[in-house]
């Protein structure tokens, strides 16, 4: 959990690096898994999303407002940019733990979840999404599979 503290972890859940949350251990429940990337551009798609962004590398959707409809609209930083939670994802903003030095980072202000999916461009790297307070977009980016960010788990 972000910081080691019950407080966060009762709030905003666990922090999982790439490797345990596609571990055979399996975090989700018995018929329920971690989305593909192409999962992910589905939902987006259903929400909204232009085709010609859905596999791009950058914060997309923006004139959709895309993002806005996956965010919560408590617990942000203001000014949460176009939270309407349409959508009923409740996306939070839990921050993220570094794959690296092992500390927590911008909790209130960003949220990430993994896809299943390695980066094709690096097997170190996977697929993930992520919102921010301050964009009306989501962010489809790469790190390093020892980053720690949420689990979205959905029904096989």
């Amino acid at each position: 959990v972000y910081d080691n503290s019950v407080t966060h972890g009762a709030v905003y859940g666990n922090l999982y690096n790439w490797y345990a949350a596609t571990s055979a251990h399996h975090i989700c429940p018995q018929g329920w898994h971690i989305p593909t990337d192409a999962e992910w551009a589905q939902m987006e798609a259903v929400l909204g999303m232009p085709t010609d962004e859905l596999y791009q590398a950058a914060h997309r959707g923006l004139a959709q407002n895309v993002g806005g409809r996956l965010k919560s609209t408590t617990l942000w930083q203001t000014p949460n940019l176009g939270a309407t939670n349409a959508s009923a994802f409740s996306g939070l903003p839990s921050g993220y733990r570094s794959g690296s030095t092992g500390g927590c980072e911008v909790v209130g202000r960003f949220g990430a979840w993994w896809s299943s999916t390695t980066a094709a461009q690096d097997a170190s790297l996977a697929w993930s999404r992520a919102l921010n307070f301050d964009n009306l977009g989501v962010d489809r980016s790469s790190p390093t599979k020892t980053r720690g960010h949420c689990l979205r788990c959905i029904q096989d």
